[in-house]
């Protein structure tokens, strides 16, 4: 009987000492991306940037809130607001969602950091396979590349800061 009850403070007490397995996307204070894109039909570069704004809760799950800018590096104008969108994660299955407030709400994975070689990944509706996971320093990355008409590109998931 000792044993059995011994056993139930273990099993109850493990997750209070267990760790995230992977560190999120989001900085301490503020959180921000830029993404360059050479944009080839009106030839021109555009930078996206995206920038983490507050928390938020939908359907019980916590978010942040994004927003994506247009940033036209010809003309000179202030970015643009393009778009909003909501993200969350799971520090320990190392997997991010992205949803769009659309009725229903959309949501769908974005980065997986727990694919191995030949698993499926989603990109513009499609299932690709990751093509190799390497480490290089010290950040684990995931390759899949994937196929558009008249081009062939990779999406590159890196662990860490």
């Amino acid at each position: 009987m000792k044993k059995l009850l011994l056993f139930a403070i273990l099993i109850t007490a493990i997750p209070l000492f267990s760790n995230a397995q992977y560190q999120s996307i989001f900085g301490s204070s503020s959180t921000s991306w830029n993404i360059a894109a050479e944009v080839y039909v009106e030839l021109q570069r555009v930078t996206d940037s995206v920038v983490a704004g507050n928390d938020t809760s939908i359907n019980a799950l916590n978010y942040k809130k994004i927003h994506f800018f247009a940033i036209d590096h010809f003309s000179g104008l202030p970015p643009v607001l393009e778009n909003t969108a909501y993200v969350r994660e799971d520090l320990t299955l190392g997997k991010g969602w992205i949803a769009i407030l659309l009725n229903p709400i959309y949501e769908t994975v974005f980065y997986d950091l727990s694919l191995s070689v030949g698993d499926p990944f989603m990109i513009n509706g499609s299932n690709y396979p990751v093509d190799s996971v390497y480490v290089l320093d010290g950040r684990k990355h995931i390759r899949i590349t994937y196929e558009y008409p008249m081009m062939v590109a990779n999406t590159l998931l890196i662990q860490g800061d």
